[in-house]
Formats: structure tokens, sequence, C-alpha cells
């Protein structure tokens, strides 16, 4: 990412986009992968009131959850290692 809203694009991310794009038109191989891409229909633009905000259809990628169940009277403490060496607990 260059910052939060703005993406530089990699030769491989542009290979994947449009082929997601060319099979969507062939109707060929073409699934709908919750976080990158939605085929929507108009009644999908009827339900969001025509707004194409790209978030309201395909939605984010679900996570997976790999921290420890919480357990009571247990605490645990995360460090992160930032990009210019600092941490953050």
């Amino acid at each position: 990412m260059k910052d939060r809203t703005h993406r530089d694009l990699s030769d491989e991310d542009m290979v994947i986009i449009s082929g997601t794009y060319h099979n969507w038109r062939k109707s060929e191989d073409y699934e709908d992968i919750k976080g990158f891409c939605k085929s929507a229909g108009v009644e999908d633009l009827t339900k969001y009131k025509h707004v194409l905000t790209p978030g309201r259809y395909v939605g984010i990628p679900d996570e997976i959850d790999d921290l420890p169940a919480p357990k009571p009277d247990v605490f645990f403490v995360y460090v992160i290692k930032c990009s210019n060496d600092s941490l953050y607990i």
C-alpha cells in the first residue's frame, strides 16, 4: 500500500485483475471472491440505492483469528515491530 487509500499494483496484480475481468466477460471460470470481486445485478444496485462504492458489494475478506481463546485471569502482551524498528505494545 502506498498509503491508506492508494496501492501500487504489481504486474502480477494487474494479471489477476485483468484475468478476473475477462473471465467475468466470457462467463468462464468466474466466481465472486469476498473482498476482491462480485458480479452485482440490478437488485443489488437497487438495494444500495445505486451507490457504486465497491465495499458495499465485495465486502471485506474473512480473517483467520489465530489468537488464543481468552481465559479468566490470563493476559497476553503482543509486541509489533514497526517498519522504523520501533515497537508497538
